[in-house]
This record gives structure tokens, sequence and C-alpha cells, in this order.
């Protein structure tokens, strides 16, 4: 898909549950995400939009300082000439150091 250029800007809080407390290493955890910001496009009608999404997330911490994550989320941007609706997945390998 193509379309014109877009600025994301968005803040938000996660709130991720261990599955099994008792385990060091291994650990699963899941829960949900959530972001507020602003959706501002660069070409044609360019007027801002409210931007709220939502995820759920589940991950293993493999050690204390590597895991893997995965997403998926739901965002609305509404506002300007109409309320936008996007879809999505992503995963993620985190490093803590």
């Amino acid at each position: 898909m193509a379309g014109p250029r877009a600025l994301i800007a968005e803040a938000g809080a996660r709130y991720l549950r261990v599955i099994d407390p008792s385990r060091r290493t291994f650990r699963i955890y899941a829960g949900p995400e959530l972001e507020l910001g602003g959706f501002f496009t660069q070409g044609g009608d360019k007027s801002g939009r409210f931007l709220i999404r939502g995820a759920l997330v589940g991950g293993i911490g493999i050690t204390e300082q590597i895991g893997i994550e995965a997403s998926g989320d739901m965002a609305v941007a509404a506002g300007g000439a109409g309320t936008l609706v996007f879809g999505g997945a992503s995963a993620r390998g985190i490093v803590r150091f």
C-alpha cells in the first residue's frame, strides 16, 4: 500500500502480567497496551486527528536480559475528512543492559 507520509506522536502504558511468577528464567507474560496521541498527514487532508491505539502483547523472557515479544494492535484516528482505522502486528527481540 502507498499513500502520503504521516507523523504519529503517541504516549501510552502497558500492563504485562507474568503467567508463572515462580520461574526465574523463561518467563511467559501477557497483557494489554493502550496509547493516546495524534496522527498528522503530510499530504492530502492535512488536519490532525486524535489517535487511540490498543494492543494485546505477549512475550517470553528467555533470561533476565533477553526476551521475545509479539503483539496485535488496532488504532483509530478520528477527525479530519474521515476516520482512519489501522490494524497490524509486530514481533520484537529485546536485550536489556
